[in-house]
């Protein structure tokens, strides 16, 4: 509805322009909807369904240092202090800096991410150019299997488009055994892809987040409605607060302007709602000693 009523006074205001002053006093009162937090024990659960080195080392930072999509993605080897274990988040929304604890788990998997691709810019680069890699050495080997008359076991007639390193590395191990066995040469990924990596200009790209996401759900199975990369901040801070975390530090590391943004997740508080509930069964069952 708000879109709808932003277009219609856009365009009497600048296309068409009309001095109605009924426009001016339209307002849509803006609605407030409490966001899909996941327990602790889901999100552990979520992140060791992860298989993939990159993504598990981005969706951990994301969940324990409670980071934006675009906060996590933008960062740079730069911004971990290793010393003082902290990130310096620089490019996040508002140009709102601010320094986050990050725990020792999370900082060694960043380490031995970082390792195998040892790009100077990016701490998550793109992977993009290594996935037609991929994908062109893939299809170079399917076809000579093929050739070979390999079709049920080593060859998928929709190809492998989307594959991921270690996953390929496994069929590329496979098929290259029936190729030399054929005396032929078989196809595999080599250093180029990992230097692909290692001189990405751009990080990663949010859409590939959200869809790696996506994958791991579905996968889990999961009938929860709503998880996306946000959700995962969304947790930390109630988890937080469940922990006792103090409401004022927490806006201080979620980047919130206003403290009535990390207010909401006071509705998700495991340990606040049995506080309350215990508070109603105390004092809301009428006077004390009656019926005693």
């Amino acid at each position: 509805m708000r879109p709808l009523v932003a277009a219609i006074k856009f365009f009497f205001t600048h296309t068409v322009p009309r001095d109605w002053k009924t426009l001016r006093c339209v307002r849509i009162p803006k609605t407030r909807t409490l966001p899909t937090v996941l327990s602790e024990e889901k999100v552990w659960t979520l992140l060791a369904a992860i298989e993939q080195p990159h993504w598990h080392a981005f969706f951990l930072t994301l969940y324990t240092c409670g980071l934006r999509l675009s906060d996590a993605r933008m960062l740079t080897p730069a911004n971990i202090d290793a010393d003082r274990q902290h990130i310096h988040v620089k490019q996040t929304k508002n140009s709102n800096e601010r320094f986050v604890p990050i725990p020792h788990g999370t900082l060694n998997a960043l380490r031995s991410y970082w390792r195998t691709h040892r790009n100077n810019d990016w701490l998550f680069p793109s992977r993009a150019q290594l996935t037609r890699i991929i994908h062109d050495a893939w299809a170079s080997t399917r076809r000579k299997l093929v050739s070979l008359g390999y079709c049920s076991k080593f060859v998928v007639s929709t190809g492998h488009p989307r594959r991921e390193i270690d996953e390929f590395a496994k069929l590329a191990s496979a098929s290259g055994e029936c190729l030399q066995r054929k005396n032929q040469t078989p196809v595999v990924v080599n250093n180029s892809g990992l230097k692909q990596i290692r001189s990405a200009r751009q990080p990663v790209s949010e859409r590939s987040a959200q869809r790696a996401l996506q994958r791991i759900v579905t996968a889990l199975d999961w009938n929860i409605e709503g998880i996306s990369p946000h959700t995962l901040r969304h947790s930390y801070a109630t988890a937080m607060l469940d922990a006792g975390a103090n409401l004022a530090a927490l806006q201080q590391y979620l980047g919130h302007k206003n403290l009535q943004a990390t207010e909401i997740y006071l509705h998700f508080t495991r340990d606040g709602d049995a506080k309350a509930r215990k508070i109603v069964a105390e004092h809301m069952n009428g006077p004390r000693g009656a019926g005693s």
